[in-house]
């Protein structure tokens, strides 16, 4: 019968070694947390410290959630009790950091970081995957991508995978470049470059110079991006100089493209088979998420398990599969509604993408339902800077396509185009403000998109559907 007991990830000895701690080492982790929320039983708990929240605050909840142990810079919390071993730190951000670079050091298989303006998270879930079958597999979880969320990443990794997949992400210049300092990968990737980030970037020109501090990881790197992207050239330039690429693969459509698009097939709802050439030798998969700019995903998905090396005859099965992540166009039914849950982030490029998925979604092989209404829930962009007002007011004729039976707006970046919204039904500055109204006009057969920046809240939207079924069934 096979062991289906976790691998240990950390012995206490390592870890007290690689931290300079000072504390018992008779335990073992099975993983790494730093949230209560989501800590599994056989987690080292790090109490970290931050502007909101103070992790120490939160370790008996960790013991009683079955941590093995933990790490704290906090005398006060320390437990001479053996059976909560409790290691001592100088700086426990710093003790995270160091089990990061550990962890790397001693990995010996394929690593891929990977970055882009939208899709980032589709595609390293995507590549999660197809490669999970052809060897133990690491990839951060959620969207765990900015400066705790690579070294907590980072200190997950088994040192008996085959691959990490890191996924990368940054609203600052200069951001990219420390954390593939410390992934070090042997790939690169980007999905895609967009407009975002306005507060802090003053034109598109500058996010593709931050989006290429990927490629400045140590050499020899490999680099894959859009063969269609307007930046094309521009990447292809940072990626060399002072870039430390020294071979690309490409995507997309373009006829030059090592991964190239060559037909989408429509197939039985809601599968499409996706026809395309690597290197000139056809391949085909069938694909289930809806959309053209999820297919220009599975094109960003191929390319990377090619690139690692991955035995092509086993990803292509495995690409009917992939669903999509959470918050990030999967559709949920509850009450009999569909929902299409991309309440997770939002920018230009995927606000449009969304919204024109959901026009073509009216008829044919991906309705959910032709006789059910149908609505949309936007919540505004953040960060966009002065060009907020730009970026809103293009939205127009995209709702105005999808030709719904109503529509609601959350946010003050969309007052101005408040009356040009067709059968807006309502508006807020918050999703509080319009949840409860969307919760009674929606009924069983409808469809609603939801999509907003994640502070927008909007995905409340589906617990209070969720517990006006438990309100329906208690009254019966």
């Amino acid at each position: 019968m096979p062991n289906s007991l976790p691998h240990v990830l950390w012995t206490g000895s390592d870890v007290v070694k690689t931290i300079r701690g000072e504390g018992p080492t008779h335990w073992n982790a099975t993983g790494i947390s730093i949230d209560t929320r989501t800590l599994q039983p056989g987690d080292l708990f790090i109490a970290l410290r931050g502007p909101r929240m103070n992790g120490h605050d939160f370790i008996q909840d960790a013991w009683a959630l079955g941590a093995c142990a933990m790490v704290v810079d906090d005398i006060g919390a320390l437990s001479m009790d053996p059976a909560y071993p409790t290691v001592a730190v100088p700086d426990t951000f710093q003790a995270l950091t160091q089990l990061a670079v550990a962890a790397r050091s001693r990995f010996q298989g394929d690593v891929l970081a990977l970055t882009g303006s939208v899709g980032k998270t589709s595609v390293k879930d995507g590549l999660a995957h197809v490669l999970s079958a052809q060897g133990l597999t690491s990839a951060s979880r959620s969207s765990l991508n900015n400066h705790l969320g690579v070294p907590l990443s980072l200190a997950r990794l088994p040192n008996q995978a085959r691959f990490g997949i890191f996924e990368v992400g940054m609203n600052h210049s200069g951001e990219i470049a420390q954390l593939v300092a410390s992934i070090r990968p042997h790939i690169a990737l980007i999905t895609q470059v967009s407009y975002q980030h306005g507060e802090f970037f003053t034109d598109l020109q500058d996010i593709v110079l931050a989006k290429s501090e990927i490629f400045s990881a140590p050499a020899p790197l490999m680099g894959i991006i859009p063969r269609d992207s307007n930046h094309y050239d521009a990447l292809l330039h940072h990626g060399q100089h002072p870039g430390h690429v020294t071979q690309w693969i490409t995507f997309g459509e373009h006829p030059e493209s090592n991964i190239q698009l060559q037909a989408i097939e429509s197939g039985r709802m809601p599968q499409r088979r996706i026809h395309i050439t690597i290197n000139g030798t056809p391949w085909t998969y069938e694909w289930s998420l809806p959309g053209y700019h999820t297919v220009y995903n599975s094109l960003a998905i191929v390319a990377g398990a090619f690139a690692l090396g991955a035995d092509m005859e086993h990803v292509m099965p495995a690409m009917k599969g992939v669903t999509a992540s959470d918050g990030r166009g999967n559709v949920r039914i509850i009450r009999g509604i569909y929902v299409i849950d991309d309440a997770y982030n939002a920018a230009p490029a995927s606000m449009h993408a969304a919204l024109k998925t959901f026009a073509k979604s009216k008829e044919g092989p991906t309705a959910h339902n032709p006789e059910g209404k149908r609505y949309i829930l936007l919540g505004q962009m953040r960060e966009l800077g002065h060009h907020s007002y730009a970026c809103h007011r293009d939205l127009i004729p995209f709702i105005q396509a999808c030709d719904t039976d109503g529509v609601w707006l959350c946010g003050a970046d969309f007052m101005p185009f408040l009356r040009e919204i067709p059968n807006l039904l309502g508006y807020g500055d918050r999703a509080c403000d319009i949840i409860p109204d969307v919760v009674k006009t929606l009924a069983p057969g409808d469809s609603i998109l939801i999509k907003g920046a994640n502070s927008m809240k909007l995905s409340a939207l589906i617990p209070a559907l969720e517990q006006s079924v438990e309100h329906m069934c208690l009254k019966q």
